[in-house]
């Protein structure tokens, strides 16, 4: 048997991807228009009679736009007492939303499928947002001069990889 996962795809012809991206996607909106179909497409292959199509690798990268938007909606004026209400909604949402879809995929496609998750990098530094950079890295990466019970000491991305951890996937 030929392993795909070994990153040799001569040795894999009918290695396929499914790409049920969406540009500007938001977790909400993953659970109710891409989290049915992902299911269904993985309840299809892993139960079908054919086990080398069954899914076995699985990338989620969402989140990054429900902060985004309550960043843009709330916080361009300045990080205001609103703008911060805002975010920390949105980063719990997203959290939340996130555990979700995760635990939904894992049921689906067993425990040998890999899942992995990505975390975020802080693009504000990088284009006229410049002034809000070291709020972005405030929002995902969390501050470490706080004390390890205070909320602000956990970034989203330190949430993203607890809910990976609680999940199975990486």
């Amino acid at each position: 048997a030929i392993d795909c996962r070994g990153g040799d795809a001569s040795g894999c012809p009918h290695l396929e991807l499914a790409d049920l991206t969406v540009p500007g996607a938001t977790t909400s909106s993953l659970i109710d228009n891409q989290l049915p179909d992902a299911v269904q497409l993985i309840g299809q292959r892993n139960n079908d009679a054919d086990p080398g199509n069954d899914v076995i690798y699985i990338t989620v990268t969402i989140g990054g736009n429900d902060i985004f938007n309550a960043f843009a909606a709330n916080c361009l004026g300045g990080v205001t007492p609103g703008c911060v209400n805002e975010v920390t909604a949105a980063v719990g949402l997203a959290t939340s939303n996130l555990a979700q879809i995760l635990g939904t995929l894992r049921a689906a496609a067993g425990l040998d499928a890999r899942i992995v998750v990505s975390t975020y990098d802080n693009p504000l530094g990088s284009c006229f947002l410049a002034p809000f950079e070291s709020f972005g890295d405030l929002v995902l990466e969390g501050d470490p001069e706080s004390d390890p019970g205070d909320p602000r000491s956990v970034g989203f991305n330190d949430l993203i990889r607890l809910v990976a951890a609680a999940t199975g996937a990486e």
